[in-house]
């Protein structure tokens, strides 16, 4: 059974569908890997132009960590050139996480890949990363292994939040940013900005909160606008061109910190990867 995205399904970009299916018919071919499904955006019907892909693949557990140490090999076939293999701060022995920035014709591409032990169904890793998931949203199955995970993937549940210790949290922070700000104590007047915000926006998914699946910044969408309003503005991320300009500005002073760091470490700078990306972002 094999699901490969035709043309109209998704609105993402086409070069980089067409290297997803490069790198699909590899991987099917290679009987190590059990099957897969897409997470993400497209198995909830939310891609766009600007969305990356985000397949799972079941690696037979006896070839885990060898599947895995031939990954950036793999991708090196389906582009031009890889530019960041970069691994999730959770990897371990029962799922692997990259997003890899891949250039094809000049053009760095977004892409997310997750592998799954077979062995180790069930963790943490895998439970989070099949949540939801229906038989439409399957890529290629070997043996009808992917189709009896499908029909077992917990359905989710929209967690129990506690209003009144949320409420306590914001103001607490309220008198200790009052401190600071009286102080001038940058670091610490982010710090509880960040747990304002984070309040903020448990609050609101107290009341609003209707997915099973993703992170806050994925739930956020689901709520009205005007609240969504309500929290760009600790950030005044209401102002986007302000908020590039000034991170343009970091990125040189970034630039100018890690090539001094990377001279004294006696490590090499990685200039070109620093001009591409950089480009992608000046083009937007």
């Amino acid at each position: 059974m094999k699901k490969m995205l035709q043309s109209g399904e998704s609105d993402m970009n086409d070069v980089l569908m067409h290297a997803f299916e490069k790198l699909t018919e590899i991987i099917e071919k290679d009987k190590r890997c059990l099957g897969g499904w897409h997470f993400g955006s497209i198995s909830r019907g939310m891609d766009d132009e600007y969305s990356d892909v985000d397949p799972v693949f079941v690696i037979d557990g006896r070839y885990f960590e060898e599947f895995d140490n031939e990954l950036p090999q793999l991708f090196e076939k389906i582009c031009d050139r890889v530019v960041i293999c970069w691994p999730m701060f959770y990897n371990n022995d029962e799922i692997k996480a990259y997003g890899f920035d891949i250039q094809i014709d000049g053009k760095v591409f977004l892409f997310d890949i997750f592998l799954i032990n077979s062995l180790k169904t069930e963790s943490w890793g895998f439970r989070e990363h099949s949540t939801g998931i229906k038989e439409e949203n399957i890529i290629f199955d070997r043996d009808g292994v992917i189709a009896e995970i499908v029909k077992n993937a917990p359905k989710g549940e929209i967690p129990i939040r506690n209003v009144s210790q949320i409420i306590d949290t914001y103001w607490f922070h309220i008198h200790m940013i009052t401190k600071y700000f009286s102080r001038q104590d940058y670091f610490k007047i982010l710090n509880n900005i960040n747990v304002l915000m984070n309040a903020h926006t448990e609050l609101l998914l107290s009341e609003y909160d209707c997915i099973t699946w993703g992170g806050w910044e994925s739930k956020l969408q689901f709520i009205p606008s005007e609240k969504q309003e309500h929290l760009k503005l600790y950030y005044r991320l209401t102002d986007l061109d302000s908020v590039k300009n000034d991170l343009k500005t970091s990125m040189n002073w970034f630039s100018e910190d890690a090539q001094e760091i990377c001279l004294s470490k006696g490590l090499n700078y990685p200039m070109t990867l620093e001009i591409d990306l950089k480009q992608e972002f000046e083009n937007l």
